[in-house]
């Protein structure tokens, strides 16, 4: 996801401690943890390709997630004095969640059981930037003191959302096996990136490659290239 997104829903999620980022530490930790697994951006120092191989990779994992919490909660703890420090590394560690769980709604996942494990792990449901996310995420962080009905509303409405296209990914894989007959090795569908409501899918075949298509809504399956 984009940092726009992690941050809006660290904020969401940051405001149910009370306060808001800039007198409630625990919500400042909650947003800025929201944010931090993405900090392997660093790795673009030393170019594209280490950039690519690192990204969402410890940062993104369990371990790293506690790392980055525990060096974040010191530095909060040291500005607000006084403050609970494990309250402060709770939050922090839930906006982390945060952040992961949202990348593994994303095609390229994240290496959740790092060191343990290098497989990434993720399903292709959600753009980089998602404008169901977002509006979700602004109604839950504007009402949630307000009115708790808008906030689960909200919150039930994107979780149908989800459904809605896991559902959609389901049939439109079953439409694709049953209108190429030929031995198909692996069906790469994730969201496209200029139609909110398309799916692109790569057929990798033993002998042949098709790429194309597919409408989010009626099914509909159209070829680019074989």
């Amino acid at each position: 996801m984009d940092p726009l997104s992690h941050g809006l829903v660290g904020l969401a999620v940051g405001s149910f401690s009370g306060g808001n980022v800039l007198t409630n530490p625990m919500a400042l930790g909650c947003l800025i943890g929201s944010v931090m697994p993405d900090g392997d951006i660093i790795m673009q120092y030393w170019g594209d390709y280490a950039y690519l191989k690192n990204h969402r990779g410890a940062s993104h994992s369990l371990f790293g997630m506690a790392v980055l919490s525990l060096a974040v909660s010191f530095l909060i703890n040291f500005i607000f004095k006084g403050s609970s420090f494990f309250n402060i590394l709770f939050w922090t560690y839930i906006g982390c969640l945060t952040h992961v769980g949202l990348d593994l709604f994303n095609s390229n996942g994240a290496k959740l059981f790092w060191p343990f494990c290098n497989k990434k792990f993720g399903n292709g449901l959600l753009l980089s930037f998602d404008p169901f996310l977002v509006v979700s995420s602004i109604i839950v962080y504007w009402f949630h003191k307000r009115n708790m009905f808008y906030v689960k509303l909200a919150i039930v409405a994107f979780t149908a959302y989800l459904m809605f296209l896991q559902l959609r990914k389901i049939q439109i894989r079953h439409k694709i096996i049953k209108q190429f007959t030929f031995p198909i090795d692996r069906i790469a569908l994730l969201p496209s990136m200029t139609n909110l409501f398309s799916w692109d899918f790569i057929i990798y075949g033993k002998k042949e490659i098709v790429t194309g298509r597919s409408s989010l809504l009626t099914k509909k399956i159209v070829i680019r290239d074989r």
